[in-house]
């Protein structure tokens, strides 16, 4: 999203609202780990894992980690993570989430896919505050936010821990304004 010390978009929203209608063509659905099913249909990679093992040893607040995804026919269009907080997003409350890690196949960006995402997960949150950060140079992304109804929250920074930039932590360091909320 940001290398260290750059300046990070904050985004929410709580207000409760009913998953959108999937686009013509698609399917979409909320993933949640459970049992050997430790990596979301149709992904691959160790940081599946790690977000698995957070779930299991409390690292993350609730067990309220999930992932969106958006179907066209067999392929994987768009994912959107749903993600508790934890020692990366140290601006949230215990009950927060804070979707990220999001990705839409290049062949369907451009279709409102992330807006789906972004409105389902907001809706799967069931009237919790929902975070989302991007960068201001993230244009495709800004507009993600402001078409899914996401105020802007103030600006901050990506720092790294311990030197280490996996480690690093969003901080909320210029809140918006009461009436920008």
């Amino acid at each position: 999203m940001s290398g260290p010390d750059g300046e990070v978009l904050f985004f929410r929203a709580q207000q409760a609202c009913d998953p959108p209608p999937p686009p013509e063509g698609c399917r979409v659905t909320v993933w949640q780990p459970a049992g050997v099913a430790w990596t979301p249909p149709g992904t691959a990679g160790s940081k599946w894992i790690v977000w698995r093992l957070f779930q299991l040893t409390g690292v993350f607040a609730s067990r309220d980690y999930a992932v969106v995804q958006i179907w066209r026919g067999p392929t994987l269009a768009h994912r959107s993570s749903i993600f508790p907080r934890y020692f990366r997003f140290p601006f949230m409350q215990a009950a927060d989430l804070q979707v990220g890690d999001t990705w839409t196949r290049e062949s369907e960006r451009g279709r409102g896919l992330a807006v789906t995402g972004l409105l389902t997960a907001l809706a799967w949150a069931r009237g919790r505050r929902v975070w989302y950060l991007t960068t201001a140079a993230n244009e495709p992304s800004v507009r993600v936010a402001r078409r899914a109804g996401f105020v802007p929250a103030g600006t901050g920074v990506r720092r790294p821990a311990f030197g280490v930039g996996l480690l690093g932590a969003y901080h909320l360091v210029h809140p918006a304004a009461p009436e920008a909320r």
